[in-house]
């Protein structure tokens, strides 16, 4: 009888990441794949693959099973994976800015990373989410931040004009 040892390539997922197949190991076959609890969702139970969009967030340990045959006794082995749901980030500041201006960004999520599409417009610091307007334009910021095993974004486009020339007349 082939063993049934796998294993996935990661141990926690997003749940909307691709579908991630077993590794088998060992001579390992795959059999007929289950899991507990219930929630789980499988593209396929003779293949292993996991649907994660159709799954609920939870651990989850995966059973695969070969029948019992020719007189030997069924096999079976696990792995136990985790499925994550993302979580909805807002990113938070004032736009537009005149050049020159600083606004710090927040995000509704805490300990990622700030960018700037454009920093010839708008630098922004990656850590604190110190945005500093440079040039007239616009610059797209992200904030990206990795929680409960999943990359998150947040985006938002900073405008940055001129100052309004004034006049005095008297």
């Amino acid at each position: 009888m082939p063993p049934a040892t796998f294993s996935y390539t990661l141990s926690a997922y997003c749940s909307n990441s691709m579908n991630p197949s077993p590794n088998f190991s060992g001579a390992g076959v795959a059999g007929v794949f289950s899991s507990s609890p219930v929630g789980l969702v499988f593209v396929s139970t003779s293949t292993g693959q996991i649907n994660l969009s159709l799954s609920t967030a939870g651990t989850y340990t995966v059973t695969n099973t070969i029948a019992a045959g020719g007189g030997c006794p069924a096999v079976t082995a696990t792995a136990t994976i985790t499925v994550f749901d993302p979580i909805a980030q807002t990113i938070t500041g004032t736009t537009p800015l005149c050049i020159g201006a600083t606004n710090t960004y927040t995000s509704t999520t805490t300990g990622g990373t700030w960018s700037s599409a454009t920093p010839s417009v708008a630098t922004v610091n990656a850590s604190n989410g110190l945005v500093t307007a440079v040039a007239v334009g616009s610059s797209v910021i992200t904030y990206s931040v990795v929680t409960g095993g999943c990359t998150i974004t947040a985006t938002k486009t900073v405008t940055v004009s001129a100052p309004v020339a004034q006049t005095i007349t008297g």
